[in-house]
């Protein structure tokens, strides 16, 4: 965990850095839209909830 906790800031600061100075714009927001893909993705598979509703955790 502590390797994820490095690389996601680190990966946001270059890629805001990046589309800020204008330098290799289309693979830098292809880097977030990967980024943000994936974390939807875990969330949704980490979700508590199902149909709406909270999972009652027995």
């Amino acid at each position: 965990m502590e390797v994820v906790h490095v690389f996601v800031p680190a990966t946001q600061l270059l890629i805001g850095a990046v589309l800020i100075a204008g330098a290799f714009v289309r693979l830098a927001a292809l880097g977030g839209a990967i980024q943000m893909t994936l974390f939807y993705g875990l969330a949704v598979s980490f979700s508590e909830t199902e149909r709406g509703r909270r999972v009652s955790r027995r």
